[in-house]
């Protein structure tokens, strides 16, 4: 379950298929009467089983005699200890255990005491708030229920596996229209508003999804015969209760519905008599989605992305990179295919751990191994090869960043295998660099330890895999597009690669199908023993977002969603596993509201935004530096901004960025001998958000979770201190 962006209004108007939905299990609160109802037939009549809770027996029973699969509950939605026992009935009444489904339906309307005058002389009464008891407290209640179940069959970190769910809550026109006299309905149903925005950006932890369906004035027992017979005189055209249901089915049938509010309304507004009016985000606005992004920073760090995989691949794909053996490394071993052997077992371990985590597994490329004589001088060629007195470990990342930049290989990232003595340092990184065809480089230190430690700034004995909070920032970054992943590619359209000619490094080599990695248990269209496809398999599911039961997906299947005005949204080809290519509106075309905003690699945006998008919300709203830039790139220390964004005209003031390298260039945390191997390395040394405290003579050594916004400075003396 990807996590909320905002796509646009969901598109109501088209046909919809809810056959997935059968089977499955779903609670409406309020469900016996009116539009609870409906929403009761609307999913027996598509093949769910449904509890209903309500406090009219004598209908709920009636109901569930008449509907099958079906189960009713009395339930006060305003007791705890109610809607309690109703989740457990529908844990008994489903198949599977599982709930699925859950609509917030529950809700009174009566005439409102706020605003009555006692009259004159008279002091205030006490109003009667039982609207906000029920109409509140009880929608929060089966939220909190929701989420616990929705946890317990799903867990909390994002994976394919999980199944979909989702929390329906039913607000009204009233929530974002003027309703004169009624404050507590309308301060209620405003509420599902308030919950869903809390909601909508952290269910997808747990594979659940949140929404609204507001309705329109539909007959029901919610009202008066004298309410609803003025409401007809006046001209007030009805929405129909079969539309809610309907509506209803829309958002359960398709997976990508979350953080929206639907409007049920008269048909001589929307044919099918609902419509997404687009509310509940201010696209275009750019001053109120600054706002917003800086209101996300003061969210609960738990709460946010650590451990989260949404944003990393959702289909494998493969890192190529290059690697570099010094002579110093090479004088560790006794010949070059000794060092070559090593190099790649190396890899292949750090691969099965980046494909667990990440859904990327590691291919080597180009491989370069030193002769193991030492000069204190390069040559021309190779000049970051030399004595390891000849230059530090910053130097010799400059050196190879270089080298590396006139290689013609569109590599992921290239690293430098050294085994020069360095203290507790393990290597040194340009921050932000993946894909980057210029700077995607590091140097990387040989260990004792080898391959055991991640994302660690110095040599332990504790780490053998990555940390929530690493993985988290990881697939962040990536899901942003701070860190490009275009040269990421599907594991059937690698090139040859340099390997030990095995089958299970998750790369699909000469002679084979698939290759199914460390993934195979859960893999039924590749044969992990043979790296061949199974009997009557196409493709294999996990290469690629086009193929669905080991078959190629229909043409008019969407492998990508459009993320917004400047993005274009891809559909399968029908004959092939990938999603084709990624494409965007121009470069430079105006988006949003303001003059300042246009599409750059696919997103409306601004150099001020990406600046303060790259320091995590360090409170600079200054343009990036181009003191390092030349061409069309416009570049901050270590980090680009997006391709198509313009350069800026003045060269002569550097900005923030520039004043603070130290953010940008830390000690970077080595895979002992090589782990990190750049992809890592090249997207973030930093593990949370808040910025650490100065300090003097920081030691290399750092705890496992960093709480450090800034990394610190990668020059180290051999004590490790700095």
């Amino acid at each position: 379950m990807p996590p909320y962006t905002h796509t646009g209004p969901v598109t109501c108007d088209d046909a919809f298929n809810s056959s997935a939905l059968k089977g499955k299990t779903a609670i409406v609160t309020g469900g016996a009467n009116g539009l609870g109802e409906a929403y009761v037939r609307a999913l027996v009549a598509t093949g769910l089983n449904v509890c209903i809770g309500d406090l009219d027996a004598d209908k709920g029973r009636t109901l569930e005699a008449e509907l099958p699969g079906t189960k009713f509950v009395s339930c006060n939605a305003a007791s705890w200890e109610d809607q309690v026992r109703l989740f457990q009935a529908a844990t008994s009444l489903s198949p599977t255990g599982r709930i699925s489904y859950v609509v917030a339906n529950a809700g009174i309307h009566r005439p409102d005491e706020v605003f009555q005058y006692a009259g004159d002389g008279q002091e205030p009464e006490k109003p009667d708030l039982s609207i906000i008891d029920t109409n509140i407290n009880g929608p929060l209640y089966t939220a909190k229920l929701a989420a616990h179940y929705f946890i317990r069959q799903n867990g909390q970190t994002p994976t394919p596996a999980q199944e979909d769910t989702c929390l329906v809550l039913i607000g009204s026109g009233a929530a974002f229209l003027d309703c004169p006299r009624a404050p507590q309905y309308c301060a209620s149903k405003w509420a599902m508003r308030g919950i869903m925005h809390s909601l909508r950006r952290t269910a997808h932890y747990y594979g659940s999804r949140v929404n609204i369906i507001s309705p329109w004035y539909v007959k029901t027992k919610i009202l008066s015969e004298k309410a609803f017979a003025h409401v007809t005189n006046v001209g007030v055209q009805f929405a129909e209760a079969e539309d809610a249901g309907q509506c209803l089915l829309r958002i359960l049938s398709d997976t990508s519905i979350n953080g929206h509010s639907l409007f049920v309304t008269a048909r001589k507004w929307a044919p099918r008599g609902y419509m997404d009016l687009d509310l509940e985000d201010y696209p275009g606005n750019a001053l109120v989605g600054e706002i917003q992004e800086e209101q996300m920073w003061s969210a609960p760090v738990s709460e946010g992305f650590i451990g989260s995989i949404a944003g990393c691949p959702t289909s494998r794909r493969v890192a190529l990179i290059g690697l570099a053996a010094d002579c110093s490394y090479r004088a560790a071993f006794s010949s070059a295919e000794e060092t070559r052997r090593e190099l790649i077992a190396m890899v292949n371990a750090a691969s099965e751990v980046f494909e667990r985590r990440f859904n990327v597994s590691l291919g080597i490329r180009n491989l370069t191994i030193s002769d193991g004589e030492c000069a204190e001088t390069g040559s021309e060629s190779t000049p970051w090869n030399v004595a390891c007195g000849s230059g530090d470990l910053d130097w010799r990342l400059q050196q190879f960043s270089s080298w590396r930049g006139e290689q013609h290989a569109s590599n992921a990232y290239w690293t430098l295998m050294t085994n020069c003595p360095t203290g507790n340092v393990v290597g040194v990184s340009l921050v932000g660099q993946l894909c980057n065809p210029d700077r995607g480089a590091n140097v990387v230190v040989r260990t004792s330890n080898q391959w055991q430690y991640i994302m660690n700034p110095s040599s332990t004995r504790q780490q053998t895999d990555f940390s929530p909070c690493t993985v988290g920032n990881i697939c962040s970054l990536m899901g942003s597009e701070q860190v490009r992943t275009d040269c990421l590619v599907s594991p059937n359209a690698a090139p040859t690669t340099i390997t030990a000619g095995e089958c299970g490094n998750g790369i699909v080599e000469a002679g084979e199908n698939c290759d199914c990695g460390e993934n195979c248990d859960g893999d039924s269209c590749c044969n992990g023993e043979t790296c061949r496809f199974a009997d009557g398999a196409v493709c294999d599911d996990a290469a690629g977002p086009c193929c669905t039961g080991c078959q190629f997906a229909n043409a008019s299947t969407v492998c990508r969603p459009s993320t917004g005005f400047c993005d274009v949204q891809e559909t399968c080809t029908g004959h092939n596993s990938d999603c084709p290519a990624d494409l965007h509106a121009s470069d430079g075309q105006s988006c949003g509201n303001t003059s300042s905003l246009f599409c750059a690699g696919g997103e409306c945006t601004s150099r001020d935004l990406q600046c303060r998008d790259r320091l995590n919300g360090l409170g600079t709203t200054l343009h990036c530096s181009v003191e390092f830039g030349s061409g069309s790139y416009c570049r901050s220390m270590g980090q680009d901004v997006l391709d198509g964004t313009p350069c800026r005209e003045s060269r002569d003031r550097l900005s923030w960025i520039n004043r603070h390298r130290s953010v940008f260039i830390g000690v970077v945390a080595g895979v002992g001998g090589g782990l990190v191997l750049g992809v890592v390395i090249a997207i973030l040394f930093t593990c949370c958000h808040r910025r650490a405290p100065a300090a003097k003579n920081r030691l290399a050594e750092v705890p496992n979770t960093l709480t450090g916004s800034s990394p610190p400075p990668y020059r180290m003396q051999r004590d490790g201190t700095a």
